[in-house]
């Protein structure tokens, strides 16, 4: 029996969009469904966009304070958080507007509802009570993922998550930032250069968890002076209302439990596979035991006609992974025969420096025991560097003692963004380097 759609893609975030419209180019007939009534996912409403729309504000804001070294006074400025939040809105509303122009060129058929399937060949797609089943050839999960919460904490307008924070509502007096990961600490940047009392509290032994130290080691050194408080080895125990906002209930590592006061505190932990609502247990689909989806290298899951894609499988969670992704799957269900093997998949964090990686930190050589050297070029003797007065990074390369091929960048530094594609590059064509 002939099926609705040739291809059903789940979630229209940038491995859904980018797979729908891939799909489309190569002639099949394609159907995208997303719980949202627009297109773009978290990363353009609730995460990577709005984000680093409201970090352009914040980096103008820094570097009007350090311009006084070298001679340019500005006064301190007023900031209009109506008029912020409007010009954060207004870059997301016209991308959306483009996606759904691409949706509409390409001929992808878009609905709104939420998706659960019924077999392997077949969805529910729900919205507000009425529902439609979608049958079809393939499909493609890109569900992406969810804020993680915290133990017996519920999010609410004093205990936020990352979408509340970008939503920009206010602009709080004191704030305490659960986690110190990516996420946590790009928020912070923005909310203490708009003039909010940054702390941050985090479980482990040092902020950027993961992280080689000597990258860590020069961002902290700066970021001590954009936050009040950066306190780890420390254990949230509980938040409580209080009189003046929120009470806080801190333990360090001696087990000495303080409390604090907050306005306000954002729970940033990490992020989950967003597929509880899919009834997978009606397909072949199977998850690892950290509730990612299981792949392979043409990114179909264990059930033949279906395929997953970007936060749901596992490996870093990053929108243009996702992208990269939705292209290669949907070649493969195309007929042709693609694989996703990157060597390295570049990192970036947005904060004042940036942090910018790919391919093998010295952590992960160490535990694959791999025989590896260290190339260290500070930005002491940096031309740009020193003209910027910003001489505060590290260029680290790793490199295969045996081979000499290059293995792993990290790069801390301004524009650390803006450089680590071309060592992305050259870790991906197998380079060496001559020392």
């Amino acid at each position: 029996m002939e099926k609705d759609t040739q291809l059903l893609v789940i979630g229209a975030g940038p491995g859904g969009y980018s797979a729908a419209f891939a799909a489309a180019e190569l002639g099949l007939k394609v159907t995208l469904v997303d719980k949202n009534s627009y297109l773009g996912g978290v990363c353009l409403h609730k995460g990577c966009i709005p984000s680093k729309t409201l970090l352009h504000a914040a980096k103008l804001i820094f570097e009007s304070q350090d311009a006084g070294q070298y001679g340019l006074n500005f006064t301190k400025p007023t900031i209009d958080i109506t008029k912020l939040r409007s010009f954060k809105d207004e870059v997301i509303k016209k991308l959306t507007s483009g996606l759904t122009f691409l949706c509409k060129k390409h001929k992808v058929t878009f609905i709104y509802g939420e998706a659960s399937f019924i077999d392997s060949n077949t969805v529910n797609i729900q919205n507000n009570g009425a529902n439609q089943n979608i049958s079809f050839d393939k499909a493609i999960i890109a569900t992406g993922s969810n804020p993680i919460k915290f133990p017996n904490i519920e999010f609410n307008e004093h205990i936020w998550d990352s979408t509340s924070a970008l939503a920009l509502n206010e602009i709080p007096e004191n704030l305490l930032i659960v986690g110190g990961g990516y996420i946590g600490l790009e928020l912070g940047t923005v909310y203490a250069a708009l003039g909010s009392k940054v702390s941050v509290v985090e479980l482990t032994d040092e902020i950027l968890p993961g992280l080689d130290s000597d990258l860590v080691k020069i961002f902290k050194k700066r970021l001590k002076n954009i936050f009040a408080n950066i306190w780890t080895n420390t254990k949230l125990l509980k938040v409580e209302k209080s009189a003046n906002g929120l009470s806080v209930s801190l333990q360090d590592k001696e087990g000495k439990i303080t409390n604090k006061e907050f306005n306000k505190v954002l729970i940033s932990i990490g992020r989950k596979p967003d597929v509880q609502s899919l009834k997978l247990e009606k397909t072949k689909v199977s998850l690892d035991e950290k509730g990612f989806v299981k792949t392979n290298n043409k990114l179909q899951t264990n059930d033949p006609s279906i395929y997953a894609i970007g936060d749901i499988t596992s490996g870093p969670l990053l929108a243009h992974k996702a992208s990269m992704q939705g292209r290669i799957a949907a070649e493969n269900i195309a007929g042709y025969e693609e694989f996703f093997n990157p060597k390295a998949i570049p990192a970036c964090i947005y904060t004042d420096p940036e942090i910018a990686t790919c391919g093998m930190s010295e952590i992960e050589a160490k535990i694959k025991n791999i025989d590896y050297s260290v190339i260290n070029l500070p930005w002491l003797t940096s031309g740009k560097a020193v003209s910027l007065d910003r001489t505060d990074g590290l260029t680290k390369i790793l490199v295969d003692t045996k081979t000499k091929k290059i293995i792993g960048v990290g790069i801390v530094g301004v524009g650390a963004s803006e450089i680590i594609s071309g060592m992305t590059i050259a870790i991906e064509n197998i380079m060496d380097i001559k020392q």
